[in-house]
Formats: structure tokens, C-alpha cells, sequence
């Protein structure tokens, strides 16, 4: 469900289903998939509550407090909301770019997605190991900062061969959305335990916030010319590039539980 829904190679299969039956084919498969995994996960899923006493729980209101009274959290999420800002101003503009900029045959459209899904696959496994190994907020770094160049050159792409595309299209895919792999380790890595699943849902929501801000600032920048073609979406493009430079910031200066002190700020 979740590759069916992040845009892995769920997109080429929703595509078909959309193609072959109806454009709602896609989200009725997603909800009953969402259903039955929903229920085998309250089935077989064991509790993770032990880490919380009795004397550590808190008041519904006592709970927000305890989230948004710490600094630290602010700036996770933040750094969440211009995580998002520096993919969604520009994701949703890819297949329409694609197909009046570049030159991309809608047909083909499933192919560029495959192929970035079926290679992610791999990669986000390696960025997950790497992160382990190394750090999450030194990868996450590394990553980010290589990610500047397909934003770029995805972004300010002129009319290019199918294979051009593909190739331009699997590095973003691969070092765009790579980086939320080590991102989520740091902004989880900034809460203490006991707090964790309350963080974590007003996270969903800090993520879901910024995703909206992000397709609506594209949507205001991003035009259409006469010929179907898109305007203005290298601005997209610069503006997701700087967000990436300030979450880089931003994650600099979250502290994650148990180093130096083990007290978040």
C-alpha cells in the first residue's frame, strides 16, 4: 500500500487500472488493499505501549503540551513542512511536463515510473543502511545535497529522447524521495519514547500540512501556454531547491534523544 501510494511503481499499476476500467478503479483498489492490511495488522501486530507508565500519561490537552512545548520538536516539524515543500511544488508537474515539454508520449508515461519505482526499490534500502551505518542526519545531508541536481535538471529539462527522461527521471526518483528514509529516522530520533506515537501522528499531520502548502504554491507558480506546454516550472524547480537547502539547515539543528545530554532542547 504504501509503494502503491508514495508513487513507486504503484503509479504504472494505478495508471493501467485507470486506463482499463475507470479513473476510480486505482483508489477503490488502494482502499480495499488499505482495508485487509489494516486488519492483519491489528491482528497480528503486537502492542508497543510498555515504554509508557501509568504515572508518564497525560491529559488529551496535557499531550499537545507536551509535544509543542519543546523546541526541539518545532523544528522537526519545520523541517518536515519544508521537506515537503521541496518535492511537492514540483512532483505533481512531472507527467505534464513531461508530456508537453519534453516531448514524453503519454503512453510512455508508465514506463518513466516503472522504471524510477522498480530502482528505488534497491536504492531506498542502501540509503536506509547507509543512515544506519553513518549517521541519518550525515546521509540525509549527502543525499539532500546530491538530490540539488536532478531538481534542476528535471525541472529545466528541454525536448530530450525517451531515454533521456528515463535516465533523469530514475536519479530523481531515487535521490528526491531517498531522502525521506533518513529524514524520518531524524524527526522520530527527536522525541522521547513515551511521546513518540502522539509526535509521530501530529507528524502525519505536519506532512500532509506540507504537502498541501507545497502542490499549492506549484500550483500558483507553474502556468500553461497556448501549445499545452508548461511555464515557469524551473521556477518550481528553484524554489524546491532552496527549501532543500533550508531543510539541510533545519536538520542541523534537530537534536536527536540521547546524544549529549539525551534531552532534546
Amino acid at each position: 500500500v504504501g509503494v502503491f501510494a508514495c508513487g513507486g511503481d504503484g503509479v504504472p499499476l494505478g495508471l493501467w487500472l485507470a486506463n482499463h476500467y475507470s479513473w476510480r478503479a486505482p483508489f477503490l483498489v488502494l482502499a480495499l488493499a488499505s482495508v485487509a492490511i489494516g486488519g492483519a495488522a491489528w491482528r497480528l501486530l503486537p502492542a508497543l505501549n510498555a515504554h509508557v507508565g501509568r504515572h508518564q500519561r497525560f491529559s488529551p490537552l496535557g499531550q499537545v503540551r507536551a509535544i509543542f512545548g519543546v523546541a526541539n520538536h518545532l523544528r522537526a516539524f519545520a523541517f518536515m513542512i519544508v521537506l515537503m515543500l521541496s518535492v511537492f511544488t514540483v512532483v505533481p508537474f512531472i507527467a505534464p511536463y513531461n508530456v508537453g515539454n519534453v516531448g514524453v508520449d503519454e503512453l510512455d508515461l508508465p514506463l518513466i515510473d516503472f522504471a524510477g519505482g522498480l530502482t528505488t526499490l534497491f536504492t531506498a534500502q542502501l540509503i536506509g543502511w547507509l543512515a544506519d551505518r553513518y549517521g541519518k542526519r550525515q546521509v540525509f545531508t549527502l543525499v539532500a545535497v546530491a538530490s540539488l541536481v536532478p531538481l534542476y535538471v528535471l525541472t529545466h529539462l528541454p525536448r530530450s529522447p525517451l531515454a533521456v527522461a528515463i535516465a533523469v527521471s530514475v536519479v530523481f526518483f531515487v535521490l528526491v524521495p531517498g531522502r525521506f528514509g533518513p529524514a524520518m529516522a531524524l524527526v522520530s530520533g527527536s522525541v522521547v519514547p513515551r511521546l513518540r506515537g502522539s509526535f509521530m501522528s501530529f507528524n502525519a499531520s505536519v506532512q500532509q500540512l506540507g504537502s498541501a502548502l507545497a502542490a499549492l504554491a506549484g500550483g500558483l507558480i507553474v502556468g500553461r501556454a497556448a501549445d499545452g506546454s508548461l511555464t515557469r516550472y524551473g521556477v518550481a524547480g528553484w524554489v524546491a531547491m532552496g527549501a532543500t537547502v533550508v531543510a539541510i539547515g533545519l536538520a542541523a539543528r534537530i537534536r536527536i534523544v540521547g546524544e549529549d545530554s539525551g534531552k532534546p532542547e
